[in-house]
């Protein structure tokens, strides 16, 4: 990975919104643009997310970049949907910032065939020993999900963030910005690790990485959108079914789905 070489003065100082073709206008903060404007991000323009399925349908060719930007959408409906229901807080708005970042960055190291090329790398050694580690031996981490983490996490995106950080927090976005002050906790959620260790956080990981993450959501709707298969999920219906569940003697939170919300799929 190659450290971001631009020039951050150029970077817009407001939020700019973009059309998706499913899920219509979304807004991107500011800082987020910076990111999204890396040479890093910008290479998921090229990678199909369906890999060579264009093939046979022959109109999928959509990208890991709409996909991954419309995640960020969907984690913000998720968390807001909650919010309304009065089911968490935003005492900490850099906790929503990391959400967005995790969503907008888990498939940020995605080989060029997408899921197609993980048969390639994830027999390599260093792939072997790297799942092998600690860190993600009690984990279902996949190949590319390992590498996710390892880029989030490694010097160079740590040395753009920093820059991006001091540049936004002083143009207004220090509610966001100022308390994230590494990128752990993202790339926690990438993994499906609790940020932090902090299992009273599991649900913001479930909004990442859990059996009904918006991956899931976004990769179901939009793959059979652009292929012409007949498959949908009521995203409308499915958020105000949404809950934050700790069981009693737990000081774990999760996010669930109420019974009402069964027939969103």
């Amino acid at each position: 990975m190659h450290a971001y070489t631009g020039s951050l003065r150029e970077c817009r100082t407001e939020a700019k919104i973009f059309r998706d073709a499913i899920f219509g206008f979304q807004t991107v903060r500011a800082y987020e643009i910076a990111i999204i404007d890396s040479p890093l991000f910008q290479r998921l323009r090229n990678i199909s997310q369906t890999s060579v399925a264009y093939y046979t349908y022959p109109s999928a060719i959509h990208s890991r970049f709409e996909h991954s930007l419309n995640c960020m959408h969907l984690a913000e409906m998720v968390l807001e949907a909650l919010r309304k229901r009065s089911l968490i807080h935003c005492e900490d708005p850099s906790e929503w910032a990391e959400v967005r970042l995790a969503a907008l960055l888990h498939d940020i190291g995605h080989g060029i065939f997408s899921h197609g090329s993980e048969f390639y790398y994830s027999g390599l050694d260093e792939a072997q020993e790297l799942l092998e580690d600690e860190l993600f031996r009690d984990l279902p981490t996949t190949a590319s999900e390992a590498v996710n983490y390892c880029i989030i996490t490694s010097k160079p995106f740590e040395n753009l963030f920093t820059q991006i950080r001091q540049m936004y927090s002083a143009k207004g976005e220090s509610s966001f910005l100022g308390s994230i002050t590494d990128l752990t906790a993202v790339a926690d959620m990438v993994i499906g690790r609790a940020p932090i260790g902090n299992r009273m956080r599991q649900y913001q990981t479930d909004i990442i990485n859990g059996p009904f993450d918006v991956d899931k959501l976004d990769y179901l709707t939009r793959d059979s959108y652009f292929t012409g298969i007949n498959f949908s999920v009521d995203i409308d219906r499915l958020m105000p079914s949404l809950k934050v569940w700790q069981p009693p003697t737990s000081t774990e939170r999760r996010l669930v789905v109420d019974a009402k919300g069964d027939s969103s799929t």
